[in-house]
């Protein structure tokens, strides 16, 4: 790889590059160019953007049993396997003064050689064959992500929100891709917001998360329940102490500790 980091002014920097991945399986070379532009609009707040192309050539592909239960097995890229391949659309604005942060990004992420395989019965002739099969496909995700931070002195508090939306469409092979649906594991809201407070030796943390539920959730249990959504709060507690020549540390946490009842 290569990159450069070019300064145009006191305010706005370049940053260019391109990856080169040679792939010893099919003897391929993959290309990923990238490029991010940094503006600095005081010295409390900045503007970034970027772009880039990206591959994996390992990744999980999804298992869809006829009751609709999902395993992932992590495959390499082979014959049969192409590799993913996708290019990220990212803008961001920070601000920053006084220990207090605020970052708010937004992005567009597009997917291209997705695989799904899905137990089906299917006839060739009169012949049933039960079995799972390939989809291949493309993805695609949208959203904004958002986090706050404060410090006050040896206390921190921050929180973050995401709106989002992932849309995936897959076909066999050979056949035309459908229009874009909700993917599995599609989620329109995550919440998360945290703490940890410093006294002397002990150190006290929690967290929240809250998530609007995924949409596998939503499709495998539409006729049970209305709520699909997860909510859970951790807590901890460290004590941090030193013995002649040692630095050690002792704690407990608490998973759940409401004991809420969630789907996963």
């Amino acid at each position: 790889f290569v990159d450069d980091n070019l300064p145009l002014g006191n305010r706005l920097t370049l940053k260019t590059g391109i990856r080169i991945n040679l792939s010893t399986t099919n003897g391929n070379v993959y290309y990923e160019p990238r490029l991010n532009a940094s503006y600095k609009v005081s010295d409390q707040i900045k503007l970034n953007a970027s772009w880039g192309r990206y591959h994996q050539f390992i990744s999980k592909i999804a298992s869809v049993d006829r009751d609709q239960n999902y395993t992932y097995l992590w495959s390499a890229s082979n014959k049969n396997i192409p590799v993913l391949s996708a290019t990220h659309w990212v803008s961001e604005i920070n601000y920053s003064k006084r220990n207090f942060t605020l970052n708010i990004e937004g992005y567009y992420k597009l997917t291209h050689n997705v695989i799904q395989r899905v137990f089906e019965q299917r006839f060739d002739g009169k012949n049933r064959m039960d079995g799972y099969f390939s989809y291949f496909g493309n993805a695609k995700t949208y959203g904004i992500d958002a986090f706050v931070k404060k410090d006050f002195g040896k206390h921190s508090i921050w929180a973050s929100y995401t709106l989002s939306k992932s849309l995936e469409s897959l076909a066999p092979p050979n056949q035309p891709l459908p229009e874009y649906t909700l993917a599995p594991h599609h989620q329109l809201h995550e919440f998360k917001a945290a703490g940890l407070l410093n006294f002397g030796r002990f150190y006290f943390s929690a967290d929240y998360v809250y998530g609007s539920g995924m949409q596998i959730l939503k499709k495998v249990f539409s006729k049970t329940t209305n709520d699909m959504s997860y909510n859970r709060v951790d807590a901890a507690v460290t004590y941090k102490f030193k013995p002649k020549h040692f630095s050690c540390e002792t704690g407990f946490s608490v998973l759940n500790l409401f004991n809420t009842k969630n789907l996963r």
